[in-house]
């Protein structure tokens, strides 16, 4: 027996609506999404505020939720982190040098001044 030909046209899209009857919430959302993308209102994906005063011009979080998925990023890592940190440390020594030096000039320099 022959298979079936499949109707031309908006066939997936008619799947979809009959698998997900939200499908109307979902477009809305996406709708606002794209509205707000032409707006450039950019919000963060964790806690939905703008993201008026960010790092990078296409930041994805808010400063106080990229500071705690850092954190836990370091968390989940701290052995992999180390080796790397570890291994630029011997291989880059005199950059580390002067990285030092820097910060040392930096940190410190000022209270020489001051007595």
């Amino acid at each position: 027996m022959p298979r079936p030909k499949a109707e031309k046209g908006n066939s997936g899209i008619r799947r979809f609506r009959e698998k997900n009857p939200e499908w109307q919430e979902l477009r809305n959302k996406a709708f606002e999404r794209s509205k707000n993308y032409k707006k450039n209102l950019r919000i963060c994906i964790v806690c939905q505020k703008d993201l008026e005063q960010t790092r990078g011009r296409n930041a994805r979080y808010c400063e106080k939720c990229l500071k705690n998925r850092m954190k836990e990023y370091y968390k989940n890592n701290k052995k992999k982190i180390y080796v790397r940190v570890r291994t630029w440390r011997k291989n880059n020594p005199e950059k580390l040098k002067e990285y030092q030096r820097k910060y040392y000039e930096k940190r410190f320099k000022g209270d020489d001044e001051n007595g």
